[in-house]
């Protein structure tokens, strides 16, 4: 189980999460807060554990922002 927690600014409409082929929206719990979880398939043995979390923050406007996070899975 993948689980985390965002902090934005208050201008922030909406925060997707995407790793790999997988992409799922954050929900907003207050101004600048989103939370949220998902399930982690099995990865067979032949594909690389090395994988970068990509957030992506937008405003009303669809301005956006994104940030990549390197994370490994053991």
């Amino acid at each position: 189980m993948l689980s985390g927690t965002v902090l934005t600014s208050s201008n922030v409409a909406s925060v997707e999460v995407r790793v790999a082929t997988y992409s799922f929206v954050l929900t907003k719990t207050d101004v600048g807060h989103f939370e949220g979880n998902a399930h982690v398939p099995r990865i067979p043995f032949f594909i690389g554990r090395n994988f970068t979390l990509l957030v992506i923050a937008r405003n009303t406007a669809g301005v956006m922002a994104q940030t990549g996070i390197p994370f490994q899975i053991r």
